[in-house]
């Protein structure tokens, strides 16, 4: 019975991981945690930085390329030590150390090295949503204008729309005005804008 648990468990991870590497899902779960830290107070950083890291562990062990590593790691173990007529509690027990030294001495150290490689994701123009911009033009009668964004480290121009209560302000928006994007069109690579 114990035989036929590892052999499940070995073909599982076998398989698993197969079908992680062929669809290309390999990296699924695999965050990096606490990246993004956003403006916050001095007081909570360290105890929401320590908080992100214990859920990106907590994540990466529900991650599918986690699981297929351990079942594999396992059943490979408990594979190889059930020859040696152990007790069934001591072979359990020592298939669960070797799959996770299999998953922390080869696949964790294999995977962060690929990943060193790895392109940071885009924002795109959704990334801009409550950044400021600023006009390249004055505004017109409509509220339209071009404003320059930064995004992804490059600076574009894209037609933007004053929002319905800023326009109602007698003075349009000029040349060099400082505004903060309040939504994003990728559609049609616009924006809405408002005053600072």
């Amino acid at each position: 019975m114990i035989t036929l648990t590892f052999t499940t468990l070995l073909l599982i991870g076998i398989f698993g991981l197969l079908a992680q590497t062929l669809l290309g899902g390999a990296h699924s779960g695999h965050g990096h945690g606490g990246q993004s830290h956003g403006a916050q107070a001095h007081g909570q950083h360290h105890s929401e930085h320590s908080q992100g890291r214990d859920f990106s562990l907590l994540w990466s062990l529900l991650s599918p390329l986690t699981f297929f590593s351990l079942c594999l790691g396992i059943g490979a173990t408990g594979l190889l030590l059930k020859p040696l007529h152990l007790a069934m509690g001591a072979v359990a027990a020592a298939a669960l150390l070797g799959g996770g030294v299999f998953y922390g001495l080869l696949i964790r150290p294999l995977m962060s090295f690929v990943f060193k490689f790895a392109s940071k994701p885009s924002d795109a123009l959704e990334g801009t949503l409550a950044r400021e911009a600023e006009a390249l033009t004055s505004f017109d009668a409509f509220g339209k204008g071009l404003v320059r964004l930064t995004v992804d480290g490059q600076i574009v121009r894209i037609i933007a729309t004053l929002e319905d209560s800023d326009r109602a302000d007698a003075q349009p928006v000029q040349r060099g005005e400082k505004l903060t994007v309040t939504s994003v069109d990728g559609r049609t690579n616009s924006c809405h804008v408002t005053r600072l």
